[in-house]
Parts: structure tokens; C-alpha cells; sequence
């Protein structure tokens, strides 16, 4: 008691760092020291005339969205530029110190589109577009840079969608050396991107369409396809290398019934030559609703394996399902699993319910897993032992964007020398201007 009357007495004072709080209890100290930040701004509200709007309103700013750490400590993030006329993909580098150092531009050209058939222009299809979506971004330990997504989208027959999946390489100082695409279904979209031990690659994705999850192997000298492999069902997928020579994918896995629907987590190990282990569940019926398409699954590689965080953020899910970290081993045998007890709250005598939006996770470097995440306009931090899951959490407040509102939108990147930097974002909406941020958090034990 004495203790915890001078640590009260201490932060009042503003001598001591900012403790989180858990359930009354300190469990963590931790200071968030911003680095940099920039608004998202957004256009007048649009004319309106007899009702109607005729001018659409637009923001402009830069939204972030990934992160990594090249060979000289420098982190390096993936953004994206947009204003009432462009959307542009931008690679931001930062030297982990107060600024930005570069603000690049990725000069994406995209990759030739297959010509329209016959049928398809007899029915009407529009001409593909070129423009890439980037929605991902990975490094390796020759600081090449990978960023996936998608790219030659057009409208078919009925307006049914086609894409095809991205890929493109660049050098550290943002130049593109190549961009491929791949057919691997109607609408594929890379989601992840996984540098493997041999010198080449392996990405994951979903085809939005059908639900179905694809990995390939991927040659990184010239994009060339080795092997593709198609997982089954799935609304979300992640990938990461392991010490093994190979890696672990997560995905969310459909039974397909109608009478007896669930989404379970499922983890396999697979080889750089393709050969997929069997698949085990470490997380059953995460949601019981077909028609339901909001779950996440993140992951961060270790030593020994990897952490994996699911969740699933849709208020018609029953029951509601907290987020959960699994911690596997190299080979996806499920070590220890843990929900994150208060990741979201039931609002009382309203028919809604608000989610810890989009939880981030890391490996910090003794092998512990971190886990952030915002609700309730704080952030919330779990710090999970690697051993056992012991876990501390805690609260941190928000920084608020210039309007006052604040970000929702967490990504985590820690580098080999231990220090750890939280990073946010908010789009602009009906609501307000948004904006986006790149901060150093230090924590400690208590």
C-alpha cells in the first residue's frame, strides 16, 4: 500500500513515467514519446442543392499502414497518399528519431493485363486497370523491399468483379525492379509476405470472392511462380518464415456446413517445397455466422515459432469472442493460448458492441509477445510471457488527431536492439479529419 501511495504520489508530480493501469492495478510503466504526425484533412462539406449532393467530399493527407526495419535501423513504413484527385502508395523512412527522413513515391507502372476475349467484349466487360492496390509490405535481410496486393481490376458479366494477385521488388531506396501478377483466382489479393531461408518468398492471400485461401512460392530474382497451393475456406490468412527452413500459416478455416457453420483458427507448418502438414485447430468456432466476413488474423515469427492473434470484430457474432493470442512451435504444435479478457465491451441498453479496433502484435527481442489495440479511445497493452502466457496488461491514452478525435488503427514494429515503436492512423470520415502518427514506446516492468 505504501509503495502504490508514493508511485500515486510521484506521477502526480510529472517525475515519474506514465503507469498503466489494469483493473486498478499497475501491471506496466510506459512512456509513448511521438515522433512525428500529420493531419488527414478533409474538402468543405459538398454543395448540396435541393437535397441532393453534388460534390463528393474527399480527405487528403497520408494514411500508414505497415512497417519494418531495414539493415541500418532504419524503420520504413507503407503509406498512402491521397488527395481529391490521386491515391498514390508512398514508402515513408524514418531513422527512429524525431522527422521523416525520405517520403518516396513508389513509381508503380503495374503489369500488362491479359486482352479482353470475345465474350467479354460482347457482354460489355470494361478494359482492366493497370493501377496496383498495395495493402502489404515485408523486408528482407538484403533490404530488398516486397510489397502485395492487387492489381488488373475490372467489372465482368452482371458486374462481377476480376483482379489479379501483385507483387512487386524494390530496392531500399524505393525503386522498382519488377512488379508481376498472378491469376490465381477471380479476385486474389496478397496479404502477406513471408522472405524465406532459401532466398526466395512465399505470399498468402484470399480470393474475396469465393472465400478460398492460395499460398505461392515465389522465385525473388524474377517473380517467377515455383509452386501454388490452395488451403480450403477461409475469410483471412497470415504468414511467417521460421528457423526450420519453412513456415507456419494461420488462417480461419469454414466447415461449409449450413447446419452446423463455424470459423475455426487452424495453423499448418509448410516447407519451402510445398509440402503442407496437416492442419490442427488451435481456436474453435470464433464465430457461428456465414454470412459474416470481419475476422483478423495477425502474426509475429519468433525463435522457436510464432504468435498468432485472432479476432473477430462483428457485432452479430453469438456469443461475442474476446481476441486471443496463441503462441505454436516451429512445427504448429499449439504451446499455450490466451484470450484477451476485456478486448470488448457490450454497451448496456444499446444494441451494439465495441471491439478492441484491429489489435496489433510483435515478438519483442526475449522472445515475449506484445499485443496493442484501441478501446474506448485508449490503447490497450498485453505482454505476454513466451514461456508460459503470463500475462501484464494495461492502458496508455490515445493521442488525439488535430480535431481532438483520436486514431484507431495500430501497427507494431520493433527492432533487433530492442526498441519498440507504436504507430497509428485514422482515415477522415463523416465524423471528422483523421490522422496519422509514428511514436517510440518504452515499457518496463514494475
Amino acid at each position: 500500500m505504501k509503495n502504490r501511495f508514493i508511485l500515486a504520489l510521484l506521477i502526480a508530480l510529472n517525475i515519474a513515467p506514465f503507469s498503466v493501469y489494469a483493473d486498478g492495478l499497475p501491471k506496466l510503466s510506459a512512456e509513448l514519446k511521438i515522433l512525428w504526425s500529420a493531419p488527414i484533412t478533409a474538402d468543405p462539406p459538398p454543395d448540396v442543392k435541393d437535397g441532393k449532393s453534388y460534390t463528393k467530399q474527399r480527405g487528403r493527407g497520408l494514411l500508414l499502414s505497415e512497417g519494418a526495419v531495414l539493415s541500418n535501423g532504419h524503420l520504413i513504413f507503407l503509406g498512402h497518399l491521397f488527395d481529391p484527385t490521386s491515391y498514390a502508395s508512398v514508402l515513408i523512412e524514418n531513422d527512429g528519431k524525431q522527422g521523416i527522413e525520405k517520403n518516396t513515391k513508389i513509381q508503380l507502372e503495374g503489369t500488362r493485363p491479359e486482352p479482353l476475349s470475345f465474350l467479354q467484349k460482347l457482354i460489355g466487360a470494361e478494359k482492366p486497370s493497370r493501377d496496383p492496390t498495395i495493402g502489404t509490405l515485408a523486408t528482407d535481410n538484403k533490404d530488398t523491399i516486397w510489397i502485395g496486393g492487387l492489381t488488373n481490376q475490372y467489372m465482368g458479366f452482371a458486374s462481377d468483379p476480376h483482379c489479379e494477385a501483385y507483387l512487386a521488388k524494390l530496392d531500399s531506396s524505393a525503386n522498382v525492379l519488377w512488379e508481376r501478377s498472378y491469376k490465381a483466382a477471380r479476385y486474389p489479393i496478397i496479404k502477406h509476405i513471408a522472405p524465406s531461408s532459401n532466398g526466395n518468398l512465399a505470399v498468402v492471400g484470399i480470393d474475396q470472392m469465393s472465400q478460398s485461401s492460395w499460398m505461392a512460392s515465389i522465385d525473388s530474382n524474377d517473380g517467377r511462380l515455383i509452386w501454388e497451393r490452395y488451403l480450403g475456406n477461409g475469410k483471412d490468412i497470415g504468414i511467417v518464415s521460421t528457423s526450420k527452413d519453412g513456415f507456419i500459416v494461420a488462417s480461419f478455416d469454414s466447415t461449409g456446413e449450413r447446419a452446423a457453420y463455424q470459423d475455426n483458427v487452424s495453423v499448418r507448418s509448410v516447407s519451402t517445397d510445398g509440402q503442407i502438414g496437416t492442419a490442427s485447430v488451435i481456436r474453435q468456432a470464433i464465430n457461428k455466422s456465414r454470412g459474416s466476413h470481419f475476422g483478423k488474423i495477425k502474426m509475429s515469427a519468433t525463435e522457436d515459432g510464432a504468435y498468432i492473434l485472432s479476432n473477430w470484430d462483428e457485432s452479430n457474432t453469438t456469443p461475442q469472442q474476446p481476441a486471443e493470442i496463441a503462441k505454436v512451435s516451429a512445427d504448429g504444435n499449439l504451446l499455450w493460448s490466451k484470450k484477451l479478457p476485456d478486448s470488448f465491451i457490450e454497451k448496456e441498453n444499446r444494441n451494439k458492441t465495441t471491439f478492441c479496433s484491429d489489435p496489433t502484435i510483435a515478438s519483442l527481442p526475449n522472445g515475449d509477445g506484445l499485443v496493442a489495440c484501441v478501446l474506448d479511445r485508449q490503447i490497450h497493452l498485453y505482454r505476454f510471457n513466451h514461456l508460459t502466457g503470463k500475462e501484464e496488461q494495461g492502458r496508455l491514452p490515445l493521442p488525439a488527431c488535430p480535431d481532438g478525435n483520436s486514431s484507431d488503427s495500430l501497427f507494431l514494429v520493433v527492432r533487433k536492439d530492442g526498441a519498440i515503436f507504436l504507430n497509428g492512423s485514422r482515415a477522415s470520415n463523416s465524423i471528422g479529419a483523421g490522422c496519422s502518427w509514428i511514436g517510440q514506446l518504452t515499457i518496463n516492468h514494475i
